[in-house]
């Protein structure tokens, strides 16, 4: 007796289709807890330092990385209140009118490239112009 052996496949397409989603649920569940939670405590210690006054003399530079911090910490504030992240989490998302969001996202990035050029343009000049730093590192300046 020769048995009828069928090639049925209990995998269909809807059930790949739900397996990737819950790949790319669980991976950006991963990041959110990874790189959100280091970038946040990292961001907190760096600012902690940058205004401590005995840590920093209250340079140009030390001035530009703490305001580097503070928009640094705005923007993972931003993105965690108004991505999909917290989609995974029951379907909380905060969804703000009148296109805000999208000018709010560009305007920090922004902010946050200029600032990296001013820290750039900073040090550039105290390392070209040695002489002339200590005028240079003067908050007034």
């Amino acid at each position: 007796m020769l048995k009828n052996i069928t090639n049925h496949s209990s995998f269909t397409y809807f059930n790949y289709i739900t397996s990737i989603r819950e790949i790319t649920d669980n991976v950006k569940l991963y990041i959110f807890y990874v790189v959100f939670t280091f970038g946040i405590i990292g961001n907190v210690i760096s600012l902690f330092i940058f205004t401590r006054p005995n840590l920093n003399k209250k340079t140009n530079t030390g001035i530009l990385y703490t305001l580097l911090c503070i928009f640094n910490l705005l923007t993972f504030i931003e993105d965690i209140s108004t991505t999909d992240f917290f989609e995974i989490f029951g379907k909380i998302y905060i969804s703000l009118p009148c296109n805000i969001e999208p000018f709010m996202r560009r305007s920090l990035y922004q902010i946050l490239s200029w600032i990296q050029v001013l820290i750039c343009f900073d040090r550039f000049f105290l390392v070209i112009y040695p002489t002339k730093a200590h005028i240079m590192r003067k908050k007034v300046t």
